[in-house]
Protein backbone atom coordinates (compact mmCIF):
# COMPACT_ATOMS: atom_id res chain seq x y z
CA UNK A 1 0.00 0.00 0.00
CA UNK A 2 1.49 3.40 -1.07
CA UNK A 3 1.50 6.30 1.24
CA UNK A 4 -0.92 8.76 0.18
CA UNK A 5 -1.84 10.95 3.68
CA UNK A 6 0.84 13.97 2.01
CA UNK A 7 -1.88 13.91 -0.81
CA UNK A 8 -4.44 14.33 0.99
CA UNK A 9 -3.55 16.61 3.36
CA UNK A 10 -2.62 18.77 0.85
CA UNK A 11 -5.83 18.36 -0.70
CA UNK A 12 -8.03 19.25 2.01
CA UNK A 13 -6.15 22.55 2.75
CA UNK A 14 -6.26 23.64 -0.72
CA UNK A 15 -9.75 22.81 -0.92
CA UNK A 16 -9.77 25.34 2.51
CA UNK A 17 -8.21 27.74 0.99
CA UNK A 18 -10.09 27.75 -2.13
CA UNK A 19 -13.65 28.39 0.38
CA UNK A 20 -11.88 31.09 2.06
CA UNK A 21 -11.31 32.86 -1.81
CA UNK A 22 -14.72 32.03 -3.05
CA UNK A 23 -16.78 33.36 0.27
CA UNK A 24 -14.32 36.33 -0.27
CA UNK A 25 -15.25 36.59 -3.67
CA UNK A 26 -19.22 36.64 -3.26
CA UNK A 27 -18.86 38.92 -0.50
CA UNK A 28 -17.18 41.46 -2.98
CA UNK A 29 -19.77 41.08 -5.52
CA UNK A 30 -22.78 41.59 -3.49
CA UNK A 31 -21.03 45.26 -2.23
CA UNK A 32 -20.53 45.88 -5.48
CA UNK A 33 -23.87 45.00 -7.02
CA UNK A 34 -25.86 46.72 -4.11
CA UNK A 35 -23.10 49.53 -4.59
CA UNK A 36 -24.93 50.61 -7.42
CA UNK A 37 -28.15 51.11 -5.83
CA UNK A 38 -26.96 52.88 -2.92
CA UNK A 39 -25.17 55.63 -5.86
CA UNK A 40 -28.37 56.37 -7.19
CA UNK A 41 -29.80 58.16 -4.14
CA UNK A 42 -26.79 59.61 -2.42
CA UNK A 43 -25.91 63.20 -2.74
CA UNK A 44 -23.09 64.33 -4.88
CA UNK A 45 -20.62 64.83 -2.03
CA UNK A 46 -20.37 61.53 -1.29
CA UNK A 47 -20.18 60.23 -4.75
CA UNK A 48 -16.53 60.23 -4.71
CA UNK A 49 -15.90 57.68 -1.47
CA UNK A 50 -17.91 55.54 -3.09
CA UNK A 51 -15.76 55.72 -6.62
CA UNK A 52 -12.81 55.18 -4.49
CA UNK A 53 -14.69 52.14 -2.58
CA UNK A 54 -15.64 50.44 -6.46
CA UNK A 55 -12.44 50.86 -7.21
CA UNK A 56 -11.26 49.07 -4.31
CA UNK A 57 -13.53 46.71 -4.67
CA UNK A 58 -12.96 46.17 -8.41
CA UNK A 59 -8.78 45.49 -7.64
CA UNK A 60 -10.05 42.97 -4.56
CA UNK A 61 -12.33 41.07 -7.11
CA UNK A 62 -9.36 41.31 -10.06
CA UNK A 63 -6.88 40.11 -7.00
CA UNK A 64 -8.93 37.22 -5.55
CA UNK A 65 -9.61 35.90 -9.02
CA UNK A 66 -6.30 35.57 -9.82
CA UNK A 67 -5.82 33.60 -6.43
CA UNK A 68 -8.14 31.27 -7.03
CA UNK A 69 -7.18 30.26 -9.79
CA UNK A 70 -3.56 29.55 -8.84
CA UNK A 71 -5.34 27.39 -5.59
CA UNK A 72 -7.71 25.64 -8.11
CA UNK A 73 -5.26 24.52 -10.05
CA UNK A 74 -2.93 23.43 -7.29
CA UNK A 75 -5.69 21.85 -6.06
CA UNK A 76 -7.02 19.88 -9.02
CA UNK A 77 -3.83 18.54 -9.35
CA UNK A 78 -3.54 17.10 -6.11
CA UNK A 79 -7.43 15.91 -5.96
CA UNK A 80 -6.29 13.89 -9.18
CA UNK A 81 -3.39 12.33 -7.42
CA UNK A 82 -4.79 11.79 -4.63
CA UNK A 83 -8.42 10.14 -5.68
CA UNK A 84 -6.09 7.75 -8.12
CA UNK A 85 -3.59 6.72 -5.22
CA UNK A 86 -6.89 6.31 -2.89
CA UNK A 87 -8.61 3.85 -5.31
CA UNK A 88 -5.14 1.79 -5.47
CA UNK A 89 -4.93 1.49 -2.12
CA UNK A 90 -8.17 0.43 -1.52
CA UNK A 91 -7.72 -2.25 -4.28
CA UNK A 92 -4.75 -3.45 -2.56
CA UNK A 93 -7.45 -5.34 -0.08
CA UNK A 94 -10.65 -5.00 -1.88
CA UNK A 95 -12.30 -4.46 -5.03
CA UNK A 96 -13.71 -0.76 -5.86
CA UNK A 97 -16.39 -0.27 -8.42
CA UNK A 98 -14.06 1.34 -11.19
CA UNK A 99 -10.71 1.00 -11.26
CA UNK A 100 -8.37 4.29 -10.72
CA UNK A 101 -8.10 5.81 -13.97
CA UNK A 102 -11.75 5.21 -14.47
CA UNK A 103 -12.57 6.49 -11.11
CA UNK A 104 -10.46 10.05 -11.94
CA UNK A 105 -12.33 10.17 -15.56
CA UNK A 106 -15.82 9.71 -14.29
CA UNK A 107 -15.02 12.32 -11.85
CA UNK A 108 -14.00 14.91 -14.45
CA UNK A 109 -16.91 14.46 -16.85
CA UNK A 110 -18.86 17.75 -16.67
CA UNK A 111 -21.75 18.57 -14.68
CA UNK A 112 -22.72 14.12 -14.27
CA UNK A 113 -19.17 14.01 -12.99
CA UNK A 114 -19.53 14.82 -9.47
CA UNK A 115 -22.39 12.46 -9.27
CA UNK A 116 -20.15 9.22 -10.72
CA UNK A 117 -17.75 10.96 -7.79
CA UNK A 118 -20.40 10.63 -5.01
CA UNK A 119 -20.79 6.90 -5.75
CA UNK A 120 -17.09 6.39 -6.09
CA UNK A 121 -16.12 8.32 -2.81
CA UNK A 122 -19.30 6.14 -1.01
CA UNK A 123 -17.91 2.89 -2.66
CA UNK A 124 -14.20 4.55 -1.36
CA UNK A 125 -15.66 5.11 2.02
CA UNK A 126 -17.82 2.04 2.58
CA UNK A 127 -14.83 -0.55 1.34
CA UNK A 128 -12.44 1.06 3.83
CA UNK A 129 -14.47 1.04 6.61
CA UNK A 130 -14.73 -2.75 6.21
CA UNK A 131 -11.66 -3.35 6.29
CA UNK A 132 -11.04 -1.14 9.22
CA UNK A 133 -13.79 -3.20 11.18
CA UNK A 134 -11.60 -6.11 9.97
CA UNK A 135 -8.70 -5.19 11.55
CA UNK A 136 -10.58 -3.91 14.60
CA UNK A 137 -9.42 -0.85 13.81
CA UNK A 138 -11.75 1.65 15.59
CA UNK A 139 -12.53 5.07 13.66
CA UNK A 140 -14.88 7.78 13.88
CA UNK A 141 -17.14 6.73 11.15
CA UNK A 142 -18.63 9.10 8.00
CA UNK A 143 -22.38 9.49 8.94
CA UNK A 144 -24.56 8.64 6.25
CA UNK A 145 -26.76 11.72 6.43
CA UNK A 146 -23.33 13.91 5.76
CA UNK A 147 -22.66 12.31 2.43
CA UNK A 148 -26.20 11.89 1.50
CA UNK A 149 -26.52 15.76 2.46
CA UNK A 150 -23.47 16.07 0.17
CA UNK A 151 -25.18 14.44 -3.01
CA UNK A 152 -28.52 16.34 -2.42
CA UNK A 153 -26.75 19.71 -2.74
CA UNK A 154 -25.38 18.79 -5.61
CA UNK A 155 -27.84 17.73 -7.48
CA UNK A 156 -29.30 21.12 -6.61
CA UNK A 157 -26.61 22.81 -7.73
CA UNK A 158 -27.05 21.10 -11.17
CA UNK A 159 -30.29 22.17 -11.11
CA UNK A 160 -30.00 25.62 -10.34
CA UNK A 161 -27.22 26.22 -12.74
CA UNK A 162 -29.27 24.49 -15.72
CA UNK A 163 -32.38 26.09 -14.73
CA UNK A 164 -32.71 28.99 -12.66
CA UNK A 165 -31.06 32.58 -12.02
CA UNK A 166 -30.55 32.88 -8.27
CA UNK A 167 -27.32 34.21 -7.80
CA UNK A 168 -26.92 34.54 -3.93
CA UNK A 169 -28.58 30.91 -3.38
CA UNK A 170 -26.34 29.32 -5.94
CA UNK A 171 -23.16 31.34 -3.78
CA UNK A 172 -24.39 29.73 -0.48
CA UNK A 173 -25.44 26.53 -2.15
CA UNK A 174 -21.86 26.15 -3.93
CA UNK A 175 -19.94 27.13 -0.59
CA UNK A 176 -22.28 24.44 1.79
CA UNK A 177 -21.44 21.78 -0.62
CA UNK A 178 -17.97 22.49 -0.93
CA UNK A 179 -17.72 22.30 2.41
CA UNK A 180 -19.34 19.59 3.10
CA UNK A 181 -16.83 17.80 0.90
CA UNK A 182 -14.13 19.12 2.61
CA UNK A 183 -15.94 17.31 5.83
CA UNK A 184 -16.34 14.35 4.09
CA UNK A 185 -12.36 14.14 2.51
CA UNK A 186 -11.17 15.35 5.98
CA UNK A 187 -12.12 12.46 7.53
CA UNK A 188 -11.48 10.24 4.94
CA UNK A 189 -8.05 10.89 5.09
CA UNK A 190 -8.27 9.53 8.96
CA UNK A 191 -8.96 6.11 7.69
CA UNK A 192 -5.87 6.67 5.48
CA UNK A 193 -3.93 7.45 8.39
CA UNK A 194 -5.36 4.39 9.63
CA UNK A 195 -4.71 2.39 6.75
CA UNK A 196 -0.98 3.57 6.46
CA UNK A 197 -0.55 2.51 10.10
CA UNK A 198 -1.78 -0.77 9.53
CA UNK A 199 0.01 -1.34 5.99
CA UNK A 200 3.10 -0.93 8.18
CA UNK A 201 2.42 -3.00 11.00
CA UNK A 202 2.04 -5.88 8.70
CA UNK A 203 4.61 -5.44 6.72
CA UNK A 204 7.22 -5.03 9.65
CA UNK A 205 5.58 -8.31 11.25
CA UNK A 206 6.05 -10.23 7.67
CA UNK A 207 9.66 -9.08 7.67
CA UNK A 208 10.03 -10.57 11.54
CA UNK A 209 8.58 -13.71 10.74
CA UNK A 210 10.79 -14.22 7.74
CA UNK A 211 13.43 -13.12 9.71
CA UNK A 212 12.57 -16.21 12.37
CA UNK A 213 11.67 -18.63 9.41
CA UNK A 214 15.16 -17.88 8.07
CA UNK A 215 16.86 -18.45 11.91
CA UNK A 216 14.71 -21.34 11.87
CA UNK A 217 16.08 -23.32 8.31
CA UNK A 218 19.46 -22.44 9.27
CA UNK A 219 19.35 -24.04 13.01
CA UNK A 220 17.51 -27.28 11.50
CA UNK A 221 20.68 -27.09 8.73
CA UNK A 222 22.83 -26.85 11.67
CA UNK A 223 22.25 -29.61 13.37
Amino acid sequence: MKDNLERGSRIVFWLKVNFVLLLLLSIVVAIFINLFGIKENIDPDSLMALDILGLSLIMSFICIVFSLLITLIISFIYWIKWLYRAIENVNDFSKTIFSPLLSVLLSLIPVFGSIFHFFILKDLVRKTELWLHKQKIKVVKIKHVLMNSWFILMILNIVVDQFLEMDVFRSVLGLTTLGLYIAILSKYIQYESKLSKASRENEIRKQVEAVLEQREKEAQVNE
